[in-house]
């Protein structure tokens, strides 16, 4: 450790309140401060996990923080993929002589604010806190181990986690939060450039099947915009993950093979994808492992998050309300687009749970915010079905 450890790890920790106070003071949410300091604490909590986690059993993160420049300078590792993390992390592992550990924390900062931009989009739409078996879902659903323990350490996830929560929480107003979406789209194209072009046409396709929200001006300008880059940066990212725009039709095969090669060189945790049908790959990608896939304690755990994500689909499903969808409010329509196309894509190349288990990380709480938010409109919807009781004056009143 540097002598400048400690001071930035107190930085990173008094960080953390500032980002609470800001939010309870700008969201007049004096009520939620324990509750989103508990918070702050339990995901810097797993990043200590991850922290020792990926010391223990390897992984990228240990790479990217004490070897981050390959050949060249600084501003040579600002490219697409593994380089930009390099790039995000050279100026505190090499300039400043900061410690791994000091470095995980100030990554996990990324996660915790993706959590605060989850908490603002349901405080902002979520009218009754929706009750499951019993539980009530809000602030439970903050509090999924496995979102924590992926966005808690350096590396993508915690980056590209936090990119895309910001891109949701910008688009519930997007003439306001623009420079959110900017934002958030440059860190998810460096990072991850296909996730890039699926919230460009997230975007576009909510802003096409929305009415409210937007004015018309603002409409057709986002969709241009939207138009334009598509355009400049497809090439690029086709070209980023093996592909040719003029063969694209060819990603069926691409899938197998790259399917294939992981089923057959992964250790422990494949399954042979090859031969399931569409809907089943999609399941697999979304709800496994389950107990019987488990080897493990952390497999356990991870089945128990998958089951609360059955029961809450399950649960949705009970309702089969259609038109409840369609009016979805136009942050969620969005996320809805890049969650169905991430899960069909990654469902089709992906046979190893653990990479699964990571790379569906970054979407499943959209997942929660649909499920979540349809649970609470039909049950706010019941509430106000439900018809008055008299009070026991007036019951009286009318025996007299």
């Amino acid at each position: 450790m540097s002598f400048l450890d400690v001071p930035f790890i107190l930085l990173i920790f008094y960080s953390g309140h500032l980002i609470v106070n800001r939010v309870v003071k700008g969201y007049d949410a004096g009520s939620d401060r324990p509750m989103l300091l508990r918070l702050l604490y339990y995901h810097l909590f797993f990043s200590l996990v991850y922290g020792w986690y990926v010391i223990t059993f390897g992984g990228d993160a240990v790479g990217y923080w004490r070897n981050p420049i390959r050949g060249g300078d600084w501003l040579s590792l600002h490219q697409t993929g593994t380089n930009f993390i390099r790039f995000l992390t050279f100026p505190f592992s090499k300039v400043l002589g900061l410690s791994y550990w000091t470095g995980t924390l100030l990554f996990s900062l990324f996660g915790f604010s993706g959590f605060i931009f989850i908490y603002l989009t349901f405080r902002k739409f979520t009218r009754v806190n929706p009750m499951l078996f019993g539980f009530r879902l809000f602030p439970l659903i903050l509090f999924l181990p496995n979102m924590h323990f992926w966005s808690a350490g350096i590396g993508k996830d915690s980056v590209i986690f936090f990119a895309l929560t910001l891109f949701i929480f910008s688009m519930t107003n997007p003439t306001r939060n623009f420079l959110g979406i900017v934002v958030s789209f440059y860190l998810a194209y460096f990072i991850r450039p296909h996730m890039a072009l699926l919230m460009l046409v997230g975007m576009a396709f909510s802003m096409l099947v929305s009415n409210k929200g937007v004015s018309f001006f603002w409409r057709i300008l986002f969709l241009g915009g939207s138009v334009y880059v598509f355009v400049l940066i497809a090439p690029a990212v086709f070209e980023f993950i093996g592909l040719d725009e003029e063969t694209i039709e060819g990603i069926g095969d691409i899938s197998t093979r790259r399917s294939t090669n992981v089923v057959w060189h992964s250790v422990g945790s494949a399954i042979d994808i090859r031969s399931y049908t569409v809907p089943l790959k999609i399941f697999t990608f979304l709800f496994r492992p389950l107990f019987v896939d488990a080897n493990n304690f952390f497999g356990l755990i991870v089945s128990v998050e998958n089951l609360f994500y059955v029961l809450l689909g399950l649960y949705v499903l009970r309702f089969r309300n259609l038109m409840e969808i369609l009016r979805m409010p136009m942050h969620l329509k969005a996320g809805l687009f890049v969650l169905a196309s991430t899960s069909f894509f990654m469902s089709s190349s992906l046979g190893n749970l653990g990479i699964i288990i990571r790379q569906k990380n970054m979407v499943m709480f959209m997942f929660l915010m649909i499920t979540v938010y349809l649970i609470s409109k039909a049950q706010e919807v019941k509430l106000t079905r439900r018809p008055m009781m008299p009070s026991r004056a007036h019951a009286k009143t009318e025996a007299a």
